[in-house]
């Protein structure tokens, strides 16, 4: 699938990681690994850039036309 993405937009190839890193780091302070509780606010700040960068790009289109199915 991270191939898949990748052709989507860089950008959420980079979300899409972040967050299944997020997942596990989460899963591992359940677990009580307090490590974890350092790299998920690593990873909290790092989609927050993220999200920041990709708003203040300019507006990608959603779509491109495919010939012969518009």
């Amino acid at each position: 699938m991270q191939q898949a993405t990748e052709t989507i937009q860089p950008g959420f190839s980079r979300w899409q990681a972040l967050t299944d890193e997020m997942a596990v780091q989460l899963e591992a302070m359940w677990r009580g690994d307090a490590r974890a509780r350092v790299r998920v606010g690593a990873l909290s700040r790092e989609l927050q850039r993220l999200a920041h960068q990709q708003s203040s790009e300019p507006s990608q289109p959603r779509h491109e036309r495919i010939d012969g199915l518009a």
